[in-house]
């Protein structure tokens, strides 16, 4: 069933939950073999265990097992390889005994392997008098360690079922070498002799080592022995181990006999049926397991990095086990971390790992469950890091050995869902009210001891309680030991300003005792030659029932006081300096537009909308002007202007918005008037500026100014690591744009039809209608006015005087009367032949 979910019998599954499928029928077959083995086992005992011989191909056998094998992998760099050459020929054997043979054998490798290669290899090995070697290869090594004496008999026609005691009695001289070779941990000198022992020993020994039930290698050497085989060993600890055996090869006639089997197929083993079945994959079922085969690597070992609660350790050598634990804390909000043995535990550890909680499996291979719990009680305490053992023995003696070595708690496999939970749950909830009651008190110590005053805390009987270390370098001792002297005696506390010892009653600490919250200010605390002016407060501490337990009396220095006030109006000082500074690059005004009190209340993103009038000034033909210049007299030359045209602006509630080289870009969000009356300073300073100029030696400059006046968003724009203050608007381009005229009409200052609408009173400027244009950007015509107020006199006079007869030419033009228009404007020409503006109509 789990393999059709898996192939998609009910439709598309996540690669998470075929995964948990893979495992459900890994499980499966796990059990499978298990209880073979068992019932194996005590048939083998009885020897009353049967064949069914039939030709096998090792090959497809191997290729079998190896995938069944494959879901133990995730998380080892292991590479499985079938090295067993096509062409070799079959074998004569129990086709269900010899997957059980290689599937104890592979998973036994895998269990001591964690990295490196698993590989399955056969030869042919003659056997005559005993003795075995390798087809051309006589003096090979495997021939040492293959001596044997190999008796069989095999049926000329059918494969027959025969008894254990009757495959003995022939004797074949061709067989089949199957090695089971790995890298891994390799078996100790002083264990060959016991692995093939059934575990039986009640003290357990054997299974803390190895782990497993023990009987996989003991049925295993029995079913070759009962083929006529034998089963070999060789092992060097730390470098890996083979396991070899030996199977007839079957040497009749092709056609007598039944074809080998070929694809891929799961036997089923099950010994009260005495027949072997071959059950297909299905070609999906199949390519899972072969597409894991070439991958070896090692997954992140944290399986839940979505979550963010407590951190727990699952530590288990068998990887459903592992899986089934995960899926039960998945439904919690814990961040889980797997390991497959004691020694990855103990790594994690060294490296700086602290889970909150450990579940830990006691049958390891390598390092038992007790080990690892008394290891790591050697860095973390059982209230410090909860461990729950977790075990398929339930004997109390092994429950006290747990604890003994240090464990929380113990849980019997299979474990209960909600009883994990639940336990995990408590004992979590455990750790976290000693972590706040630690914190709790810790954090209370750092805050008395942090205190810049002393504090002392004296009991319902006037003794001395508790005292911080300030309190004491203030009254120049410790806690009191037993003694009859009044405090004022022993801590040198004097009435201030003379040798009077303060009256103990009076103290506001005992007074405190008696329900006044006091202070006092009248205290010396005398050191020697040194007097040091102390102030002191008393307060009662009551318990739930109203009753004075405590009073705390708080000592200051006033000469620490008047420091650290010292220290506070120079951080004042400070900050206020800092905050000028800021201003100079974001400004107040600016900050109070986005309702924000200082810098560092704004955020990136914040913005608000707001009718501004925005004014756009630059220098013309600032690139002429500064092509003589190096980059040092430009800044200065720039810097100079700037420094003219600032305190302007800053008069008439002008906000600078930036500086753009020459340009200069402001906001006047008080009223249209400002901009304006701002522009004609600016002008009028500027003429000041020139005759500073010319006296020096430079040229005269000129300035454009655009006014209008819309609705603007103000905010912040930028990244994570640098943001401005800026204003987005279709205003403030317009008001580019209109500066940009100025030029044409040889003006230096053009408002907007918007600006002009805005204004208190148009009128009393000197203010003309100029013309109505399209700028770039805009569809539509917008109406531009000159207020040449800031003009010299005489111009200005000039501007008047033909103002009625400019303002005709205007409406007539753009009444598209263009005859009828001209003479007024060369009437204005006529009277002021430098009007730039009536200029560009004709």
């Amino acid at each position: 069933i789990a393999e059709s979910l898996i192939d998609g019998a009910t439709g598309r599954l996540s690669e998470l939950t075929n995964e948990n499928l893979s495992m459900i029928g890994y499980s499966g077959h796990c059990l499978l073999h298990l209880v073979s083995d068992i019932t194996n086992f005590s048939l083998l005992k009885k020897k009353e265990i049967n064949l069914q011989l039939t030709t096998v191909d090792s090959r497809t056998i191997a290729e079998v097992v190896l995938a069944l094998h494959q879901p133990l992998l995730v998380r080892k760099k292991v590479q499985m390889i079938n090295a067993i050459p096509p062409n070799l020929p079959a074998i004569s054997a129990d086709e269900n005994r010899v997957q059980q043979i290689l599937y104890n054998l592979v998973n036994n490798a895998i269990k001591f392997t964690d990295s490196g290669t698993i590989k399955i290899s056969a030869d042919i090995v003659k056997g005559e008098r005993g003795a075995l070697q390798r087809e051309n290869e006589k003096d090979s090594n495997l021939v040492h360690n293959l001596q044997f004496a190999a008796k069989v008999f095999w049926a000329q026609k059918k494969p027959k079922t025969l008894a254990a005691n009757t495959i003995r009695n022939s004797q074949l001289e061709n067989w089949l070498a199957i090695t089971v070779s790995d890298t891994g941990t390799g078996i100790p000198a002083d264990k060959l002799d016991q692995i093939f022992e059934a575990f039986e020993k009640t003290d357990g020994s054997m299974l803390e080592v190895y782990g497993g039930t023990g009987l996989g290698l003991a049925v295993t050497q029995q079913l070759v022995k009962l083929h006529g085989g034998q089963l070999y060993i060789q092992s060097q600890a730390g470098v890996g181990s083979q396991f070899t055996f030996t199977l007839p090869i079957y040497e009749a006639q092709a056609e007598k006999m039944p074809p080998p089997l070929s694809g891929h197929f799961l036997i089923d083993t099950q010994p009260s049926l005495n027949v072997g079945t071959a059950l297909p994959l299905s070609e999906m079922s199949a390519n899972a397991f072969e597409k894991a085969e070439v991958s070896t690597e090692t997954p992140p070992e944290d399986v839940t990095t979505d979550k963010n609660g407590e951190f727990i350790l699952v530590v288990d050598d068998e990887p459903v086990n592992r899986q089934i634990l995960i899926n039960y804390l998945s439904l919690r909000n814990y961040t889980v971390t797997q390991a497959a043995s004691g020694a990855e535990v103990l790594t994690l550890i060294e490296k700086g790992a602290k889970p909150d909680l450990i579940l830990l499996d006691v049958m390891m291979p390598g390092m038992s469950g007790y080990e690892v719990t008394r290891k790591i009680r050697q860095k973390w305490q059982a209230d410090e890091l909860p461990i729950i053992l977790l075990t398929a023995t339930n004997r109390v003696a092994d429950l006290v050995v747990g604890l003994e070595s240090g464990a929380n708690d113990y849980l019997t496999k299979p474990v209960s869902k909600d009883e994990l939970l639940a336990r995990i749950n408590t004992h979590l909830h455990i750790l976290q009210l000693k972590a706040q009651t630690l914190q709790n008190e810790k954090r209370l110590r750092q805050f008395l001891e942090a205190m810049p005053v002393g504090i002392a805390v004296l009991d319902a009987q006037s003794k001395l309680y508790y005292i911080n270390q300030k309190a004491q370098q203030l009254l120049g001792k410790g806690m009191l030991e037993v003694t009859h002297e009044p405090v004022p005696e022993c801590y040198q506390i004097y009435v201030a300003g003379t040798n009077q010892l303060y009256p103990p009653e009076e103290l506001p600490g005992v007074r405190a005792l008696r329900g006044e919250s006091i202070i006092a200010d009248n205290m010396d605390i005398h050191q020697g030659d040194k007097i040091i002016p102390i102030e002191v407060w008393g307060t009662p501490i009551f318990d739930d029932d109203d009753n004075i337990t405590y009073t705390l009396a708080v000592f200051q220095d006033t000469t620490e006081r008047k420091m650290a006030m010292e220290a506070q109006e120079r951080f004042a000082q400070e900050l206020s300096q800092l905050n000028k500074a800021y201003e100079r690059f974001v400004p107040r005004e600016f900050l109070s537009l986005l309702d924000k009190q200082n810098i560092l209340d704004v955020n990136l993103g914040d913005q608000v909308e707001k009718e501004i009038t925005v004014l756009f000034t630059d220098i013309r033909e600032f690139t002429a002007i500064s092509e003589g210049m190096t980059p040092q007299d430009i800044f200065e030359f720039i810097n100079a202007y700037l420094g003219q045209m600032e305190p302007v602006i800053i008069e008439h509630h002008g906000i600078i918005d930036k500086y753009i080289g020459d340009a200069i870009m402001v906001l006047f969000p008080t009223s249209a008037n400002d901009a304006v009356n701002g522009a004609i300073a600016m002008l009028k300073k500027l003429a000041q500026y020139n005759q500073l100029l010319q006296r020096a030696g430079f040229k005269s400059l000129q300035i454009g100014i655009g006014i209008n006046t819309g609705p603007l968003m103000l905010g912040t724009v930028g990244g994570q690591h640098r943001m401005e203050g800026t204003v987005i608007a279709d205003a403030v381009n317009l008001a580019s744009r209109i500066e940009g005229l100025t030029k044409i009409y040889n003006t230096p200052l053009l408002i907007t039809e918007q600006t002009y609408l805005n204004l208190d009173d148009p009128l009393q400027y000197h203010i003309r209608v100029i013309d109505a244009v399209k700028v770039k950007g805009k569809s539509s015509v917008i109406t531009i006015y000159e207020i040449y107020d800031a003009d010299p006199p005489e111009i200005l006079a000039l501007k008047d005087e033909t103002s009625d007869d400019f303002e005709l030419g205007f409406v007539l033009y753009h009444g598209e009367e263009y005859v009828d228009a001209q003479p007024f404007f060369k009437q204005v020409l006529q009277i002021n032949q430098k009007d730039q503006a009536a200029q560009v109509y004709l």
